[in-house]
């Protein structure tokens, strides 16, 4: 017993101490038991509060489906999904982009989140976009002026399909970039513009072209600055005329839209009068450099050397003749109509008094009433008449059409001589539908129709397809080695020739590095109207 006591003498007092600590566990629990209650009367007031916002802020409106303007509903979606996503950052991720699907019509969007809207400013401007969002506006704006596309028609697309730039910026950066070309009004009655300096377009084309030709020598060489004018019927009832120039030493440039640089344009009748109270002052300018001879570019004094261009009706009206149907009609000779077909043996005579024109004769003669040969006004451009070449283009389309309704008329020919022998039942037109397939294997589309009358009755008039200059330098190429398949043994000899002479001159023409020599064109020339005035020339004849 002794040593049992002696063993737990202490028991008392540990049994003490023990309930001493689970006293103080116990008031320990009550109280965490109490904060918690406390956080949670917070949380619970939080939750009704949130639960009354989200009462308040619930979308009650139509399905995107329903709705005319998507923009503006699915970006109250976007700015939702943005507060439900707050937990987001925690996780370290950072909200792009949205991709949903409307459940009524399966129409997918694509919703881009702008994470850094409260650094840009109110109404975002162009200017203010960045590099990459700018670049891709000027590649939509490039597409609309490529095709056409007119600023509704954009406006509506972008307003249904999110994703696109709002059109205001599409048109904020036209309008910057309109800013860099000067464009004026014309003077006058005349609508149209131009622009405000000729002389200083004419300085950036060379500027520019100096910059990529620094072996230029501007000492020696001279800067060939060609003027050109076309008009072209847009409607029935309006007509535009367009000025323009190119500098010749870019060579195949020249030809394409990125060589040439437009001076102004009109909205007018072609005529002396329109060009000159339309284009008055552009020329006066442009008289002043010719006369000069000479332009300050960067300082420096670059020798230039001017030309005109365009088609033949452009050119007798810029040096004040009449028209092509009248007594004389060539620009650079007074021959007769009646003896332009009467081709010596030399060129030589129509290029040297009396026969030969002169820009210092024609001024003359357009004072007088009588033989003035047909020298009705001045010439609106002082540019020697070696300086004037009619264009290529133009010429070759001219004749083409000529040829080809010729060709079709010897086709419709044959067709009534021979069908006149078949049997009913049996085909008819049968040169004709040949003719129609040999240009289809050459791959032009081509077609030709009998016109109607007012009653529906045939006319016995023709129409065709009206092909573009392309489509004729491949038929000009490829069509005479296939005339034989649709023409007559004893004409198509004849036809094949004069074929086959004017695409020989054309490739003369069109050649870039011509021969010097006007023999090595004058006599092809000869001998093709040779050709024409021939009796083998019977039934296609000009």
């Amino acid at each position: 017993m002794q040593e049992w006591k002696a063993k737990f003498k202490n028991l008392e007092e540990e049994r003490e101490k023990m309930y001493e600590e689970m006293v103080g566990v116990i008031n320990e629990n009550k109280r965490v038991i109490k904060e918690l209650q406390e956080s949670n009367k917070e949380l619970e007031v939080y939750a009704s509060t949130l639960e009354k916002a989200l009462e308040n802020t619930a979308y009650k409106g139509k399905e995107v489906s329903e709705v005319k303007n998507k923009t503006r509903t699915l970006n109250c979606f976007l700015s939702k999904v943005e507060m439900a996503l707050w937990f987001a950052t925690s996780f370290g991720l950072q909200l792009d982009s949205l991709s949903v699907k409307e459940l009524g019509t399966g129409i997918l969007h694509s919703l881009q989140v702008s994470n850094n809207t409260k650094e840009k400013p109110q109404g975002s401007k162009y200017q203010n976009l960045s590099q990459d969002e700018k670049q891709k506006i000027e590649q939509i704006l490039f597409l609309l002026d490529k095709y056409c596309v007119g600023d509704a028609f954009y406006h509506e697309l972008s307003m249904t399909f999110n994703g696109l730039p709002r059109s205001y910026l599409v048109k904020q950066c036209q309008d910057d970039l309109n800013k860099l070309c000067h464009i004026e009004p014309l003077q006058g009655k005349y609508i149209g513009a131009k622009v405000s300096s000729v002389k200083s377009l004419f300085q950036e084309h060379i500027q520019d072209y100096l910059n990529q030709n620094p072996s230029y020598n501007i000492n020696d060489d001279k800067i060939k600055i060609k003027i050109n004018g076309d008009g072209a019927r847009m409607t029935r009832n309006s007509n535009f005329i367009l000025l323009s120039f190119s500098i010749l030493q870019t060579e195949e440039s020249v030809m394409s839209a990125k060589g040439n640089r437009t001076i102004a344009i009109v909205n007018g009748s072609e005529s002396y009068q329109t060009l000159q109270e339309a284009f008055g002052e552009i020329f006066e300018d442009i008289n002043n450099m010719i006369s000069s001879g000479k332009l300050t570019v960067n300082d420096k004094e670059i020798n230039t050397e001017f030309f005109l261009g365009g088609d033949y009706k452009f050119i007798l009206l810029m040096l004040g003749l009449k028209g092509a149907t009248s007594n004389y009609a060539c620009a650079w000779c007074k021959v007769q109509k009646a003896d332009r077909w009467k081709i010596g043996e030399s060129y030589i005579p129509y290029n040297m008094p009396p026969f030969a024109r002169s820009l210092e004769e024609i001024c003359k003669m357009s004072s007088q009433s009588k033989g003035n040969f047909c020298c009705d006004k001045k010439p609106l451009l002082n540019i020697e008449l070696d300086h004037i070449v009619v264009g290529e283009l133009h010429l070759m389309l001219r004749v083409t059409d000529i040829l080809m309704k010729n060709l079709i008329n010897e086709c419709l020919n044959c067709d009534k001589d021979d069908d006149l022998n078949r049997k009913k039942g049996e085909p008819q037109g049968l040169h004709l539908r040949k003719l129609i397939q040999v240009f289809w294997s050459c791959g032009v589309s081509f077609d030709v129709w009998e016109l109607r009358n007012a009653d529906g009755k045939a006319s016995g008039k023709y129409d065709w397809t009206s092909l573009l200059g392309t489509d004729k330098k491949i038929i000009l190429e490829e069509l005479p080695d296939k005339m034989k398949t649709f023409l007559h043994s004893d004409t198509s000899d004849a036809i094949i020739k004069v074929w086959k002479g004017f695409g020989n001159l054309y490739k003369i023409v069109n050649n870039w590095a011509p021969d010097e020599d006007p023999s090595i064109f004058f006599h092809p020339s000869q001998g093709m109207g040779t050709r024409l005035s021939s009796t083998e020339w019977q039934k296609g004849g000009l």
